[in-house]
């Protein structure tokens, strides 16, 4: 006879289903963030000292010296750029402009040249990479990074307006070019070493289905909204930066 409040073993696993919805929509839950995430090509620093990320390779820092390395050769289009200056000396209000002729904006080009400065500028790229399906920011900000940016550049959609509004010549209108970066190590006349990109176009277009040229879409618009307020001030995050 079996005791008051005696448990009695059942088998559990013939329970109902309970959950509503698709693998798929509970991964994108997982992953979903109100923030950019940013794509780095890295050389030195904590994730290369704790082995998280190979030195030459490219990875999507997620905070708490955690990050994906995506190896060191990927595949993406270039959606949108815009101008970046970033102030972190501060790390408690990071002061970020996206106004190339705006007082703040210099005076962070100008503090850049020196020693421990903690400011950086250049062009910001919203991209789309291939093996994670997803957009990022890649920041052209250090002076290795900065000699990319025409090259990049190069390969963003260009359309009968651009080419009429630049005076481009011999160019005929096309979507974004498909680029593989790869990375190399480079030695200055001081010893020091550090990676940079090798970029060539990829003979392998990325093509997007339906959800996903609806979600870049909605990026392009998030990312080339400027803030009429003037520079931003934000606290750092551990899971990404302000746009």
């Amino acid at each position: 006879m079996t005791k008051k409040n005696e448990l009695i073993p059942t088998d559990l696993t013939q329970l109902p289903s309970v959950q509503v919805g698709s693998d798929e929509d509970f991964d994108s839950l997982a992953s979903a963030t109100n923030f950019l995430q940013r794509l780095e090509l890295k050389s030195k620093g904590v994730l290369i000292d704790m082995k998280v990320v190979e030195p030459g390779s490219y990875c999507v820092p997620k905070g708490n010296n955690e990050a994906d390395d995506l190896g060191n050769k990927i595949d993406l289009i270039v959606l949108a750029k815009k101008p970046k200056a970033i102030d972190m000396s501060d790390t408690d209000a990071v002061v970020v402009s996206y106004e190339r002729e705006s007082e703040v904006f210099t005076d962070i080009e100008e503090r850049a040249a020196g020693v421990n400065s903690h400011c950086m500028y250049g062009a910001t790229f919203l991209v789309f990479e291939r093996s994670t399906r997803k957009c990022y920011e890649f920041f052209c900000g250090t002076a290795s990074l900065r000699r990319c940016i025409g090259e990049i550049s190069a390969a963003m959609t260009v359309t009968e307006e651009d080419i009429k509004r630049r005076g481009l010549k011999g160019v005929e209108p096309h979507g974004p070019i498909t680029l593989n970066l790869g990375s190399k190590i480079v030695k200055n006349k001081q010893g020091n070493t550090w990676f940079v990109p090798v970029i060539t176009p990829s003979s392998n277009p990325i093509q997007l289905d339906e959800k996903e040229f609806a979600n870049v879409v909605k990026e392009i618009t998030k990312f080339t909204t400027l803030d009429e307020g003037g520079p931003e001030k934000v606290k750092t995050q551990t899971s990404g930066r302000a746009r």
